[in-house]
């Protein structure tokens, strides 16, 4: 049984959990661009933050406010952007009609705020590295290069679309390398320490390239709440070590 299968019952099952809500068919579904690997991603909206009953196995199900989803779209987050563009509407009780009859809807992404979101996932994935969580620290390091990705896009005035074309339209700028590396992180084809590594350095690079600026302030922000944290945790130690 597919995706697609389960997912009239599923919606379902949000519309009598939220009496009056908005239900998204949004991610590469949407666009007819999904692999076997893919999930179903789905943007539920109502007045008030909605209930999301649980999901099926292979759902991703992203819920908000009207009002956040407004002020996101109106601050430049793409994620709100793509499903005001290319979303799929299943349900809607006129709210997200509402929405993108707002002038807010017509908001061009902003590229920086890209860099801000890649350089949190690069930090965290260069702190799971050293911990030797792979795994986890690969899923980070494919979102890093993913919004560094959408970044460039979006400041060449190209809309970023599903994550599986993002690699054509990277190419298209001429980064082929950046589409292989996307490519072997979402496939998942070689999560070794070696390949991470080289990531780290690539998507440091390109958000440097995106703006120094921006990403050294970034960085910073990053470093200073990485202090206050292991400074938290040290006066912890040193409290419990009293207490003996």
């Amino acid at each position: 049984m597919t995706h697609r299968d389960l997912l009239p019952e599923y919606v379902t099952k949000i519309r009598k959990a939220n009496e009056n809500s908005s239900i998204i068919l949004i991610g590469s579904v949407a666009r007819n661009t999904n692999s076997e690997r893919s999930d179903l991603d789905l943007l539920v909206l109502s007045e008030e933050d909605p209930h999301i009953p649980t999901a099926p196995t292979g759902f991703h199900v992203a819920s908000n406010s009207a009002t956040n989803f407004v002020e996101n779209l109106k601050a430049g987050e793409d994620f709100e952007a793509w499903c005001i563009r290319l979303g799929t509407v299943l349900e809607d009780n006129g709210l997200w009609a509402q929405i993108k009859a707002r002038p807010e809807a017509g908001v061009w992404p902003s590229w920086e705020k890209k860099i801000h979101h890649g350089t949190r996932r690069l930090f965290l994935g260069v702190e799971l590295m050293k911990r030797g969580d792979l795994d986890a620290a690969s899923e980070e390091m494919l979102y890093a290069i993913g919004h560094a990705i959408r970044g460039i896009l979006l400041k060449s005035s190209v809309f970023p679309l599903s994550r599986p074309e993002l690699e054509d339209q990277v190419r298209s700028l001429n980064y082929p390398q950046l589409a292989e590396i996307h490519r072997g992180l979402r496939l998942g084809e070689n999560v070794s320490f070696r390949f991470l590594n080289r990531c780290q350095k690539y998507a440091k690079k390109l958000l440097c390239h995106l703006s120094t600026d921006v990403y050294a302030l970034c960085a910073g922000e990053f470093r200073r709440k990485q202090r206050i944290k292991a400074d938290k945790l040290r006066l912890r130690g040193l409290a419990r070590m009293g207490r003996a």
